[in-house]
């Protein structure tokens, strides 16, 4: 159990050390599940971690509850309007505690992080805070970022294997977009993407993002299943769906990047997997493309998907002569995609590297 200033300290930094070593996305996987195991080494009671980046203020993780991910902390006040947000972003590399009341006075421990891949890109750790501010709901038009591109198909519209193909690349553009400004905090850009009024969702239509060695960085559908690798699950067809699209990514013929697979549909509420793990019932027809960034060992896959209705696919008569989705599960108002979208999660697999594609 962690008390005391000096214990508070020693377990930031320690956790900062820890982090500072990682060198592949596996690991850092292992390291954020840790973090999340109740009762464990880094998780016990009120004692945990949440991580902010700097000096944007974004909540990159939160252990103790993951709702709060994303949410904009630069300007967080506790229950009695003390500025916690700023005292955290002011700690530095030295760290320090902060005041905050939650019920009656306590105090928390900050301290900088530098991200092992890339070291002009930081986070601050916290321990020992554990007052939970409600999540503030801003209309997506107001989200920083949320000028920087508008994609030229959103999840509202796909409806066809071309469609869907141009949704997961809009994504890949917008990833580019948000990773290299400077003015968007990149758990704001992921707020971006989650936001059900915004283009990159619609019902259960939205993109994932994931490795070529099966760790999920994000899951706009199922955050339950960020910083795991699904290669290592017990269930065989998981496995074999997860194998199947890291192969079809790999495809340089774009029309060989389809896969068929069955994946849980958020919006069927007897699909979801025992647990709120990875999987489900619900067919689908995915895509999926790659983006290699400079300075990183694993590729990025981009995907989405469309559930499919009762009829499977059959031939568009549009003038693109694409193939439609047919089925009363495919219409717009329910036409659903799937899997896990965009940002680094934490530590934060993508956030990791900003560097020059």
């Amino acid at each position: 159990m962690v008390s005391g200033d000096a214990s508070l300290k020693n377990f930031e930094n320690h956790a900062a050390a820890h982090i500072g070593e990682t060198a592949t996305f596996g690991e850092l996987t292992q390291l954020v599940t840790d973090f999340r195991t109740d009762d464990g080494v880094w998780k016990s009671g009120s004692t945990y971690l949440v991580i902010l980046t700097s000096p944007g203020g974004g909540v990159q993780s939160h252990a103790n509850n993951r709702k709060l991910e994303d949410e904009d902390w630069s300007m967080l006040e506790d229950s009695q309007g003390n500025p916690v947000g700023q005292g955290f972003l002011s700690v530095g590399a030295a760290g320090g505690l902060v005041d905050y009341y939650n019920q009656t006075a306590k105090q928390s421990y900050a301290v900088e992080s530098i991200d092992p891949f890339v070291p002009q890109v930081k986070y601050v750790l916290i321990g020992g805070f554990d007052y939970e501010p409600e999540i503030q709901q801003v209309p997506y038009e107001q989200l920083p970022g949320a000028d920087t591109i508008t994609p030229s198909i959103t999840a509202e519209e796909v409806d066809t294997r071309e469609e869907l193909k141009m949704f997961v690349k809009g994504a890949i553009e917008f990833f580019r977009s948000t990773l290299f400004d400077p003015n968007v905090d990149l758990a704001n850009a992921r707020k971006l993407f989650r936001a059900e009024d915004g283009p990159w969702r619609h019902v259960s239509t939205y993109i994932y993002i994931m490795d070529n060695e099966g760790n999920v960085i994000f899951n706009e559908g199922n955050k339950n299943i960020e910083q795991t690798n699904l290669l290592q699950s017990q269930d065989p067809d998981l496995v074999d769906t997860i194998r199947r699209l890291i192969a079809a990514s790999e495809k340089e013929n774009e029309d060989e990047r389809f896969v068929e697979y069955n994946w849980d549909n958020p919006a069927i509420d007897e699909d979801s997997p025992p647990g709120g793990g990875a999987g489900g019932s619900s067919p689908k027809l995915g895509y999926v493309e790659t983006l290699a960034i400079a300075g990183v060992p694993q590729v990025l896959i981009f995907g989405s998907g469309l559930y499919l209705g009762s009829d499977t696919l059959e031939t568009d008569t549009a003038d693109d002569g694409a193939c439609a989705i047919a089925g009363d599960g495919n219409t717009t108002q329910s036409a659903i995609f799937n899997l896990f979208l965009v940002m680094s999660v934490l530590f934060l697999t993508i956030s990791y590297k900003r560097r020059s594609v």
